[in-house]
C-alpha cells in the first residue's frame, strides 16, 4: 500500500473552493479514496489548516471524518520519505 504524507497546502486548497488549487485537491482526495492509498499528516498540520481556514466549523467537521480513516503521525516522529 502506498503512504501518502498531506501538507497543509493541499489540504486548505480542498477545504476552501475559492482558493486557486482546490479543484486538483479535490481530484487528489478522489484518487486518494478511490484508491485506498495510506494517508498520513502531522498532528502540526490540523493546528495549522485550523488556524489559516476561513471556514473553522467546516474544518472540525473534516478533521472528525478523517481521523477515522488517516493517520495522524505526532509532529516529533521521524519520518522516511522516498521520492515519487
Amino acid at each position: 500500500m502506498n503512504k501518502i504524507f498531506l501538507d497543509a497546502d493541499i489540504i486548505l486548497d480542498f477545504l476552501d473552493a475559492d482558493r486557486k488549487f482546490h479543484n486538483y485537491a479535490t481530484e487528489l482526495f478522489n484518487i486518494l479514496i478511490n484508491h485506498n492509498y495510506s494517508v498520513c499528516f502531522s498532528e502540526d498540520i490540523l493546528t495549522t489548516v485550523f488556524y489559516i481556514s476561513k471556514y473553522k466549523q467546516n474544518t472540525l467537521k473534516f478533521f472528525n471524518k478523517i481521523i477515522q480513516f488517516w493517520d495522524i503521525v505526532p509532529f516529533l516522529v521521524k519520518i522516511q520519505f522516498k521520492r515519487v
